[in-house]
């Protein structure tokens, strides 16, 4: 009895597990094939697409396919067939939102991309929503909330903004928003409150990240940034004006800046100078280009400025250039004509050269300056003294010459000229050719006649031309010359004599002529 009642006990146990099983069998069944009519006890995946995503929606799809295990258990539906589901009958979609415990019962082995009863995007990793984090999927890092829910915009974590594009999928690089331009760094954070070095250029974003224009300060320094956001370095114009940027677009102001070879100042507002600008006491002069001046400067009123290599300006001092001695006043304009500087007296050309070792006639008046260029008392004095004694005509003092300065043969230095000779020879009452003709030069240099001293050659019996010195004298268009030489010898008259006339030399190859 016993065992026949065990033998019953036996068989219902393998009949109701088989039932059992046939049951669970079908509800997988039902689940997998979503082909059925009778969905009443599944909930669909539904809902609007991603949109504008930069992964397509064939992407999106393996991205939702469930893994391994998914082969022998309920798989996820495709986001695109969730899609499909809920835009073919709204009364579907009520009956997925109805029966939260059945979903739950049903995701319970799903990883992929789903909605959930509010109709936003969510994720599954084995039925379980991704919440609180950032997920890497097919190569985009998206993020989801405490709720699970995929989020889009603007994000704060903490004190770190990230951007998610309208799929959620975080943006990197240069971002544009409402004419607003952000940039988001390569693990998504956005700049802000910093300088970035990005394809080569330097930018500057604000504390809530925007990229900025236009010039202001940072720190103690100024910078410029362009229409396009980018650092400022080099030369930029302003309002027909010039600012300069350094290589770490620090605008310079107050100070110096070598540029290509070329020095400049910048005021306080960065701007470029030109004309005279005084800088800590010293005064300088800026061209038009606003490069410092050095050497020479022609002012517009026609008077000339001398800048030294510092390009401080020469002002109140003699100065030494290109071989000549030049003079500038208190406020550095170039002198000219007659200067007292101390008991001394100098006289400055036109061209505002010192006069020195030479005699000049100055307002109709002959004056001698030293090789110092200090006026004294030299040869035209001597002259005007000898003139003074023998009469004020030629003809007296050449006679006078011919008299009182016997020749003595000397061989002076060939660039010696007409004052030392006249000097040596009013002084010391002898000398050779090159003397005698130039005490006549300044006699009549004295008395107003065109007249040269002059070197060159005359035949001296040998052969050859030997080196000779004598008069010329320009006089209504004809030249004559006058040798006192020739005639104190005894060579014949040598007063107001033309080239070529018989008994007189050769004169020749004039190499002279002062």
């Amino acid at each position: 009895m016993n065992e026949k009642r065990n033998l019953y006990i036996y068989i219902y146990i393998i009949v109701s597990l088989a039932v059992a099983i046939g049951i669970g069998f079908n509800i997988n069944t039902v689940y997998a094939d979503t082909g059925v009519d009778d969905t009443s006890n599944v909930v669909e995946t539904s809902g609007e697409g991603i949109q504008g995503s930069a992964t397509n929606s064939s992407d999106i799809i393996s991205d939702s396919v469930s893994d391994t295990e998914a082969a022998s258990e309920s798989e996820a539906v495709p986001k695109d067939e969730a899609l499909n589901n809920v835009a073919s009958d709204s009364h579907d979609n009520e009956q997925s939102n109805s029966s939260l415990n059945s979903e739950e019962a049903v995701n319970s082995h799903i990883t992929g991309w789903n909605k959930d009863a509010t109709q936003q995007w969510i994720y599954l990793e084995k039925g379980v929503k991704v919440t609180y984090g950032f997920r890497l999927l097919d190569g985009a890092w998206y993020y989801f909330n405490g709720e699970g829910h995929l989020q889009t915009g603007f994000v704060t974590l903490g004190n770190i903004t990230y951007l998610f594009d309208d799929n959620g999928i975080m943006v990197t690089g240069f971002h544009e928003e409402n004419g607003r331009t952000y940039y988001l760094q390569a693990d998504g954070a956005m700049a802000k409150s910093c300088t970035r070095l990005i394809g080569g250029y330097w930018y500057y974003f604000d504390a809530d990240g925007i990229m900025q224009t236009g010039c202001f300060y940072l720190g103690e320094h100024a910078y410029c940034f362009d229409e396009n956001g980018r650092m400022v370095t080099g030369w930029l114009r302003q309002d027909s004006n010039y600012r300069w940027f350094d290589s770490n677009g620090a605008m310079v102001t107050l100070n110096w800046k070598y540029i290509d070879g070329k020095w400049y100042y910048f005021d306080s507002d960065g701007f470029m100078t030109t004309g005279n600008v005084e800088v800590n006491g010293v005064r300088y002069q800026f061209d038009k280009t606003g490069a410092m001046v050095v050497g020479w400067y022609k002012n517009p009123d026609g008077s000339y400025r001398y800048y030294d290599a510092s390009g401080r300006i020469v002002a109140n001092d003699w100065k030494y250039i290109g071989g000549y001695w030049y003079h500038f006043d208190s406020n550095g304009i170039m002198q000219t004509g007659w200067l007292k500087s101390g008991s001394d007296y100098y006289y400055l050309n036109s061209s505002g050269i010192m006069v020195a070792n030479n005699s000049l006639k100055i307002d109709g008046k002959w004056y001698d300056f030293n090789e110092n260029g200090k006026l004294y008392s030299g040869a035209f004095a001597k002259g005007s003294a000898i003139l003074s004694a023998v009469g004020w005509n030629l003809r007296a003092g050449y006679n006078w010459v011919i008299n009182n300065i016997p020749y003595y043969r000397f061989y002076p230095d060939s660039s010696i000229r007409m004052n030392w000779f006249a000097n040596y020879g009013f002084d010391n009452r002898y000398g050779n050719c090159y003397v005698m003709a130039s005490c006549v030069t300044v006699m009549a240099k004295i008395l107003g006649y065109d007249a040269y001293f002059v070197k060159g050659y005359v035949p001296n019996g040998n052969g050859y031309n030997a080196p000779h010195g004598w008069v010329e004298i320009v006089s209504d268009g004809t030249t004559y010359f006058l040798d006192p030489d020739f005639e104190s010898t005894g060579w014949g008259n040598g007063y107001f004599r033309r080239y070529g006339e018989r008994g007189t030399w050769r004169y020749a190859d004039i190499y002279h002529r002062e």
